[in-house]
C-alpha cells in the first residue's frame, strides 16, 4: 500500500537505505523490490551493469537515501519541536547542532529549559581548560575530535560575540597554553617516555597539536614564580587554550539566537525558558518531536530515567582568586602574566586574565546534593586545602586573595574499556506500573482535587508551550505513565551527558553526534560506545573481540607439589 503512493524514486531510495542502515533486508529483497517499481516505468534495465541490484548502494550514497526518505516523510513546511533539558555545555551545544539542521521546508524549533539559565550547573564552574591529553601526556580518547569540534563552536561563540574585547578579563579565550610541571620523577620519567616514543609526525596537521617535552628553565621563562620542575621536565600543550565557560556558552546560545533570527519567515526559533523541569511527563505531551535531557547531574531526578542511568556523582568545589588589595603605590604590581599559559599539576590553575585565577578542584564522591551551596567554614577549609595543592607548582599563588568558593556536581559514566566515555541515546519506553511518580499517583488517588490541580497545570503548560510561550515557574507533574511507550501522545526522549571532568573537550563532539541522530529518530547513527550504557545493548566491534583466555598451571597444587 505504501508503494502505491510513492515515486518511484522515492521506492527506490526505501529499497536501499533500509539495507544500508538497519541491514535486515537480504539482496534479493531488494531486487524485487527494484524490479517490481523500476520495470513498469521502463527505469530499470536488466542488461545495464550500473544498475544490478548489488551494486545501487555503490551508485546512491547513504546520505542521498537518507535525504530521500527523510524527505518523503516530511511535508513542506512541517515545523520540528525540541524541548532541551539542561543549559550547560552538553544542552547549548545540542541546540546549537540541531539548528544545524533546520531548513526552510522544514524548520526546527527549541525549548531550551534551565531553572537558573545559561552556564548555571557545574558547566559554569569548570576550569576551562581545554586540551586533548591525559595527565600522562598521551591523547585522550577521541580528544583530537573533541577539540576540533569545541574549537568550532568557540569560533562561533567569538563571531556571535561581535568586536573583540582589549581587555583579558573580558575575553571569551586565552590561547597561551598550558602548562603541566612534574610533581614526582614517575611523572618526569612518563612524560619523557611518551614522548620518545611518539611518531615523528608533523602537528601542523594535528588540530589539537602535540605535547612537548621542556626543561625547567624553559618553564619558568614561560611563567615567572615557577617552582622547580621535579626531574627538570615539564609538559608543555602549545595549542591548549584557557576558555571562560560562561562568557562561552553565553556566546554561544547568542550565536543560536542569531542563527534562529537570520531566516526570515518560517525561521527556526531558540527560546530560552528559566524554569524547573521536576518531572517529564508534561513536556512528553506538549507535542515535541523529542526530549533532549542535557542536565549532567540532575537527570537522576527524573524518575522516568533515574533507574535507566548508571551515573557515579562528584561534588567538586573551585576558588576564585584576585590579585591582593591594599598594595602600597611603590610596591610591584602582583598580577599573573599576560603571555603565561594556565597551570596543570596536584591542583589546576586556570588563568582567566591577569587579574583572575581559578584554582580547582576538589572531588568528593558519591556527593549528588545539588541544593547546598558553600558555607564560610567550608569556604575556609576548601581554599586552605586547594592552595596548598597550588602552591607546590606555583608559589606566588599565596598572594592573592580568595574572592569566591563556588561548587558543582558532576556526573560520570561508567568506566569502559575505551576509559571513561559519555553516553547518549534513547531512553526506553516504561509502562506505569514501572514510573515511581506514577505509582505514587495511584497510592494517592483519594486525593482527588490536589491531583486534579496537578493534571491541568501539566495542561496548561503543554498549550502554553505549544503556542510559543513559557510555562509557569516550574514543571511539575505526576501523570499516570511516562516514557514514549506509556501514552499514545508521549514523544521520543532522548539522554545526552555522563561528561564528567571532560565537558570541555567531548561537549561539542557529543552533541553534533546526538543532533544528527535526535533529527533523524535513529539511534543508530551514534558511536556504538556511546550506547554501551543501555541495557541489552551489544556492541557489535566489542563483541567480535577475542575473549582474554588466562592459563593456569593445573599442575601446581597450593602448598607444594
Amino acid at each position: 500500500m505504501q508503494a502505491a503512493c510513492c515515486s518511484a524514486g522515492t521506492i527506490v531510495a526505501l529499497a536501499l537505505e533500509a539495507p544500508l542502515c538497519a541491514q535486515k533486508q537480504s539482496t534479493m529483497w531488494r531486487a524485487l523490490v527494484l524490479r517490481r517499481v523500476l520495470a513498469p516505468s521502463g527505469l530499470h534495465n536488466p542488461h545495464s551493469s550500473r544498475f544490478t541490484p548489488s551494486q545501487f548502494h555503490i551508485s546512491i550514497s547513504r546520505q542521498k537515501c537518507t535525504a530521500a526518505v527523510q524527505t518523503a516523510e516530511m511535508e513542506p513546511g512541517q515545523e520540528r519541536r525540541y524541548a532541551i533539558i539542561g543549559a550547560g555545555f552538553a544542552g547549548v551545544a545540542v541546540t546549537w547542532h540541531l539548528l544545524q539542521h533546520a531548513t526552510s521546508a522544514s524548520p526546527i524549533c527549541i525549548d531550551l529549559f534551565d531553572e537558573v539559565g545559561i552556564a548555571g550547573g557545574a558547566s559554569g564552574v569548570a576550569g576551562g581548560l581545554l586540551h586533548a591529553f591525559s595527565n600522562k601526556g598521551t591523547s585522550l580518547w577521541m580528544g583530537q575530535e573533541g577539540y576540533a569540534a569545541t574549537l568550532r563552536l568557540l569560533e562561533a561563540a567569538e563571531r556571535a560575540q561581535g568586536e573583540a574585547p582589549t581587555a583579558e578579563e573580558s575575553l571569551i579565550a586565552r590561547r597561551k597554553g598550558i602548562l603541566r610541571p612534574a610533581v614526582e620523577q614517575r611523572l618526569a620519567d612518563n612524560y619523557k617516555k611518551h614522548a620518545e616514543s611518539a611518531p615523528p609526525i608533523d602537528d601542523s596537521h594535528v588540530v589539537g597539536g602535540r605535547a612537548a617535552i621542556v626543561n625547567g628553565e624553559t618553564a619558568r621563562k614561560l611563567v615567572p614564580g615557577l617552582a622547580e620542575p621535579v626531574g627538570d621536565t615539564a609538559l608543555f600543550l602549545p595549542r591548549g587554550i584557557t576558555i571562560n565557560p560562561t562568557r562561552y556558552l553565553e556566546g554561544l546560545w547568542r550565536a543560536c539566537e542569531q542563527q534562529a533570527g537570520d531566516r526570515g519567515p518560517g525561521r527556526p526559533r531558540a527560546t530560552l525558558h528559566k524554569q524547573k523541569v521536576d518531572s517529564l511527563a508534561g513536556l512528553s505531551q506538549a507535542g515535541y518531536t523529542a526530549v533532549v535531557i542535557c542536565s549532567g547531574a540532575a537527570a537522576v531526578r527524573f524518575p522516568e530515567v533515574a533507574c535507566e542511568l548508571h551515573l557515579s556523582m562528584c561534588r567538586g568545589r573551585v576558588v576564585e582568586l584576585h590579585p591582593p588589595c591594599g598594595t602600597a603605590s611603590d610596591a610591584p604590581r602582583v598580577a599573573f602574566p599576560a603571555s603565561s599559559p594556565s597551570l596543570l599539576g596536584p591542583a589546576w590553575i586556570s588563568a582567566q586574565g591577569t587579574e583572575t585565577l581559578l584554582v580547582g578542584a576538589t572531588k568528593d564522591w558519591e556527593n549528588g546534593d545539588l541544593e547546598s551551596g558553600v558555607s564560610p567554614q567550608e569556604g575556609e577549609k576548601v581554599a586552605e586545602e586547594l592552595l596548598a595543592k597550588a602552591e607546590v607548582i606555583y608559589p606566588p599563588v599565596r598572594e592573592w586573595r580568595v574572592a569566591a568558593v563556588r561548587s558543582g556536581v558532576r556526573a560520570w559514566a561508567r568506566r569502559t574499556s575505551d576509559g571513561t566515555v559519555p553516553i547518549a541515546g534513547k531512553i526506553q519506553g516504561r509502562s506505569s506500573e514501572d514510573d515511581p511518580s506514577a505509582s505514587m499517583a495511584k497510592d494517592e488517588d483519594n486525593g482527588a482535587p490536589d491531583r486534579l490541580a496537578s493534571a491541568n497545570s501539566d495542561e496548561g503548560f503543554a498549550r502554553d508551550v505549544s503556542n510559543g510561550r513559557g510555562g509557569g515557574e516550574r514543571v511539575d507533574s505526576v501523570n499516570e505513565g511516562s516514557g514514549r511507550e506509556s501514552s499514545p501522545g508521549a514523544c521520543a526522549l532522548w539522554v545526552v551527558g555522563g561528561l564528567g571532568a571532560r565537558g570541555l573537550v567531548y561537549h561539542a563532539w557529543l552533541a553534533e553526534k546526538a543532533a544528527r541522530a535526535v533529527v533523524h529518530d535513529d539511534e543508530a547513527l551514534l558511536p556504538p560506545v556511546l550506547r554501551r550504557w543501555q541495557k541489552g545493548f551489544v556492541d557489535a566491534a566489542k563483541a567480535e573481540r577475542k575473549p582474554r583466555v588466562r592459563i593456569r598451571n593445573r599442575n601446581k597444587v597450593r602448598g607444594g607439589v
